[in-house]
């Protein structure tokens, strides 16, 4: 329902799957061929690129669905729905994979979610009250996580247990962190896009 898939898909030709979302449909596609291996409507608002997870017991991709808003699992053979689970925010950027779970930020909301991998359900939260850029980076041992706001705010929050460490004042104008940051050495990055 709703689904195509080739009938020859096999295990081998997953590591040469793409997966891309725009124009009302998440796709995936063999990377050799450029065939659609399925195809799956997705709404019209992108959200953030699909994120493959090839590794998992069962080969499989997040991504959005805006016409539910809601985060999905789907089976990277066949595009079929592992697990569905409503939002209701636009994220803007790729879950961050912590383990067996992921962080995802609601930005409009201005919360900050783990989720099971396996399951799609929410574990925790932590509602910072206050617009966010959408992007989060963790430390390099995973217990620190930086969350701008979407103007001023860099909010730091402790993995375990979820909790709000401080805010510190960055002095970023509203709307211009838009690209992930990064992490370079002790150092992390935010661009900032001006003008």
């Amino acid at each position: 329902a709703g689904s195509t898939s080739a009938d020859n898909s096999t295990s081998a030709d997953l590591k040469s799957l793409l997966v891309k979302s725009g124009a009302g449909l998440a796709v995936g596609i063999d990377r050799k061929t450029g065939t659609p291996i399925w195809q799956l409507p997705s709404g019209m608002q992108q959200g953030f690129d699909p994120l493959i997870l090839p590794e998992e017991p069962t080969p499989s991709v997040i991504r959005f669905d805006d016409r539910d808003k809601s985060l999905v699992r789907s089976s990277l053979a066949d595009g079929k729905t592992l697990w569905r689970q409503p939002l209701g925010d636009i994220p803007t950027q790729q879950p961050l994979l912590l383990g067996n779970q992921m962080v995802v930020v609601l930005p409009a909301k201005g919360h900050v979610l783990w989720l099971d991998i396996a399951s799609g359900a929410v574990r925790d939260g932590l509602d910072l009250k206050w617009p966010l850029a959408g992007t989060v980076l963790s430390s390099q041992n995973n217990q620190t996580l930086f969350v701008p706001a979407d103007q001023s705010v860099l909010f730091i929050l402790q993995a375990e247990p979820k909790a709000c460490l401080r805010s510190v004042y960055m002095g970023h104008k509203k709307g211009t962190l838009k690209a992930r940051p990064v992490r370079s050495g002790r150092f992390l990055i935010f661009p900032e896009q001006v003008g």
